[in-house]
């Protein structure tokens, strides 16, 4: 059959064919998101040479991302800790694996699965002066831990820069005066006992110092700070058929993890 000896059906059953196949290409490339297009492809990891001193803080955020959380104060600066992924190699075929997966999962696999939330990551921690001009940025280290569980203090190394005598600033009230107590939200009840005694309301005003918390029948001792806002959360994490709750306590506006709660692992 030559192209003069189609008939106006035969074009129409040809054309709509074609745009079925690059319709299903668009919706596949729509669907599949990120995970497929970074396993092909790889991914790279934030050149921490271009952040030198007296970079101001929003051109080193548009290296390293946003903050992970907040460390404090201390000698007239500020310590924030970020995280990136560590380096991969591009992998095209695997990539073309989870591109078909996820095709035809419909997306659902992307939505669902999150597997470098389980992988190990870098952190890195930077200080800022009172003009938000970079200081200092440490050595990357590596956490393996997952989720809320990487925001923790004890996590950062000795040698990253960051004085132990670093800690939150508290905040001050409409008046410009800092307030004295913590406060403490547990909207789930969660929290069994406040140094023995149980909760009454969901929100609690607790002195500053360390208070002894039962979580679910873990008991740990956490460092609550004057003026600042704590909330107990919950979080889920999945991966490759694997999934791990979090029940932990963070501090509202810096977003440190003072206690992280699994089933499996206790980190305090």
């Amino acid at each position: 059959m030559t192209l003069r000896d189609w008939s106006v059906s035969e074009y129409w059953r040809r054309w709509s064919l074609s745009r079925s196949i690059w319709i299903c290409v668009a919706l596949g490339v729509f669907l599949s998101g990120c995970a497929p297009v970074k396993t092909m492809v790889g991914v790279g990891e934030p050149d921490l040479a271009q952040i030198n001193p007296g970079l101001q803080r929003s051109a080193a955020e548009k290296i390293l991302g946003e903050r992970l959380w907040h460390v404090g104060a201390a000698d007239g600066l500020t310590y924030d800790i970020y995280q990136y992924q560590k380096e991969q190699s591009a992998r095209p075929i695997l990539g073309l694996v989870v591109l078909g997966l996820d095709f035809l999962s419909l997306g659902s696999l992307e939505l669902m699965d999150h597997p470098h939330d389980f992988r190990p990551a870098e952190q890195v921690a930077v200080a800022y002066d009172n003009q938000g001009r970079v200081v200092f940025v440490s050595k990357p280290w590596t956490v393996s831990d997952t989720g809320p569980c990487r925001r923790q203090r004890y996590l950062i190394p000795e040698d990253s820069g960051v004085p132990a005598s670093t800690c939150p600033v508290p905040v001050k009230d409409l008046s410009g005066a800092a307030l004295n107590s913590a406060i403490l939200e547990d909207d789930d009840q969660d929290i069994e006992t406040i140094d023995g005694h149980v909760p009454e309301e969901d929100v609690m005003e607790l002195p500053p110092g360390r208070h002894e918390v039962d979580n679910h029948g873990v008991v740990a001792t956490v460092e609550f700070f004057p003026g600042r806002r704590y909330r107990v959360e919950h979080e889920h994490f999945y991966g490759y058929a694997r999934y791990r709750p979090f029940i932990f306590i963070e501090d509202v506006d810096s977003r440190e993890t003072l206690v992280c709660i699994n089933p499996l692992f206790i980190h305090y």
